[in-house]
């Protein structure tokens, strides 16, 4: 259902979320109720139309709304402002076209690890409180939200510090695994937080390394290897985290097979979240924009993580993740055999190479704005083709 921006009204409440026009970025969790702040921003960022699959729902009969944690505080707008942070939501080009929007609670998260990023060079001090609450909104977001959160791991990336924009989607990714494996939110907080830091350490590694696009030399590659540790030293030492949450950043490069480093610990010397947290981050670096090399689809990501055969990745975990995410991940575009081209919506755990998905475009190369839910395992004559990459979706709509 398509919603007019300037027929939206102070205080309705849907059923399903809201996305922003594009329908993939997501505006406000279902059973929300629409206030002042969001008609605020609609206008200020001249959104024409939200879309939701939902309906309004009675105010009286969802009383019980204002007991759910919000995942998007659009009433945190006076806070960034406070950050200088909001004038860097707006992505707007020079014509003053919207080029993408996303998440408050996603960008906050960004905008938290670059302050990080920034504190290790001395350009500002970081409270960690901001951090504490930035973990908070990524684990309310995903609970929430789990497709929207991988679409924006799988999708365009904001304009921002790279290192900050790969925290935050490692950190949504062992999230949403923790969540399938029932961790309590004590556990889930670890195991974000330590995402959410585990390459601040990158800071100390030369920019002539980091950007290198030959071999690295050994020493190179020792000092490298030495982001880890110090990762783990600032997280302990200058943000005053926990030593499990050091010894889970200190080993997220630990393998499976005992090749890792900094310490060779294999098998179960690792610690489990340390090896989810390696997954997502292996995942993450594929489908990322490298100076070394253009980023793979997801498709591929996955494909080359099954490859592993048990050296770098626990088994079990990498199942997990494959379980989580599909083989075509969710919020990764795919071309159809009929010629329509569609948005992975929901990967099904019995059948993933049959995932559920949205025809964003038919054969007729028209668009489709009804994003009408098809399960690939129920039909007879449909299947994927191959993967597509974002640009190849996008450049073909513009």
């Amino acid at each position: 259902m398509k919603i007019k921006s300037n027929s939206l009204k102070e205080g309705v409440i849907y059923s399903a979320p809201l996305y922003f026009h594009d329908g993939i970025n997501m505006f406000l969790a279902a059973n929300h109720r629409v206030s002042k702040s969001h008609l605020d921003i609609l206008k200020r960022w001249n959104i024409p139309f939200l879309v939701t699959e939902g309906h309004t729902v009675s105010a009286k009969n969802n009383d019980s709304s204002n007991q759910i944690d919000k995942i998007i505080e659009l009433d945190d707008v006076e806070e960034l402002e406070e950050l200088d942070e909001l004038e860097e939501l707006d992505d707007i080009d020079s014509n003053n076209e919207k080029k993408a929007t996303f998440p408050i609670s996603y960008m906050f998260a960004i905008k938290t690890i670059e302050a990080v990023l920034d504190s290790w060079n001395g350009k500002q001090n970081i409270d960690k409180k901001h951090i504490d609450e930035a973990v908070e909104k990524i684990r309310q977001f995903v609970e929430s939200d789990k497709i929207g959160a991988l679409r924006l791991v799988i999708g365009n990336s904001p304009d921002a510090n790279h290192y900050a924009v790969s925290a935050v989607d490692v950190a949504i990714l062992s999230c949403v695994m923790g969540l399938n494996l029932d961790y309590p939110k004590k556990a889930l907080n670890i195991l974000i937080t330590a995402a959410f830091l585990h390459d601040i350490g990158m800071k100390s590694v030369p920019d002539e390394i980091l950007k290198k696009k030959g071999k690295l030399t050994a020493e190179e590659f020792e000092q490298l290897k030495m982001h880890s540790l110090k990762s783990a030293s600032y997280a302990t030492n200058k943000l005053l985290y926990s030593r499990e949450v050091a010894d889970i950043i200190a080993q997220h490069h630990e393998h499976w097979d005992g090749s890792g480093y900094p310490e060779g610990r294999k098998g179960s010397e690792i610690l489990k979240t340390a090896r989810i947290i390696s997954v997502a981050d292996a995942f993450d670096a594929m489908i990322s924009n490298k100076s070394y090399r253009n980023s793979m689809i997801a498709y591929e990501a996955v494909k080359n993580l099954l490859k592993d055969k048990e050296k770098c990745f626990d088994p079990a975990v990498l199942k997990l993740f494959i379980k989580c995410i599909g083989v075509y991940p969710v919020g990764s575009y795919v071309l159809l055999n009929d010629g329509s081209i569609a948005i992975v919506s929901e990967s099904i755990a019995n059948a993933p190479f049959m995932p559920q998905v949205e025809i964003i475009k038919n054969n007729n190369s028209q668009v489709i704005a009804s994003n009408k839910a098809i399960k690939l395992s129920e039909q007879k004559n449909l299947f994927i083709i191959r993967g597509l990459k974002t640009e190849e979706v996008v450049g073909e709509q513009n």
